[in-house]
């Protein structure tokens, strides 16, 4: 029973008095409907007073003194992200807008390169990579004849300068 969030949720609605034993009609579903509405609600503030407490403990991490760049910046992001989920708690029909915008993005990168549970897109994308790899193929095979050419001018200007006699001419 500890483990069913939702059994936990109505022992503790019985325990503050959120649902009257003289009032539960287990076997009715409107009175379901109702008490999970309260239990799932009251769940959510439980929720909201167990982030406050974890964001006032980052907001003390945050301002010891001792922290590296690193680990303040951990520990503000993750009172930040805290931070939100109290915002997404209190205003729900902000959480959608945020979601709006994700999907925005996700179609936003659908037009640019297609969507990538496509078909024709992931071919694409294969001929197009296969394409590139040839390409730097090509251009690794004519850098190394490049290289070999300019060492065997190299070589050759060294034999033309050992073999040029050195000193006055008679």
């Amino acid at each position: 029973m500890e483990t069913d969030r939702n059994a936990v949720l109505i022992k503790r609605a019985f325990l503050r008095k959120v649902i009257d034993s003289e009032t539960c009609e287990i076997n009715s579903d409107s009175w379901w409907k109702r008490t999970i509405l309260l239990v799932s609600t009251m769940g959510e503030l439980d929720d909201l007073e167990l982030l406050k407490a974890v964001h006032r403990h980052q907001c003390a991490l945050i301002s010891h003194g001792n922290l590296k760049e690193e680990s303040f910046k951990d520990v503000q992001n993750r009172a930040k992200d805290l931070f939100q989920d109290m915002i997404n708690i209190l205003r729900p029909w902000e959480k959608s807008k945020s979601e709006a915008k994700q999907l925005d993005a996700i179609e936003a990168f659908k037009q640019m390169f297609g969507d990538p549970n496509d078909p024709a897109v992931i071919a694409r994308h294969e001929r197009q990579a296969k394409e590139y790899a040839v390409n730097l193929e090509k251009e690794q095979k004519e850098q190394n004849e490049n290289e070999k050419k300019l060492k065997e001018f190299e070589e050759k200007l060294k034999e033309n300068n050992r073999n040029r006699r050195r000193g006055p001419k008679k």
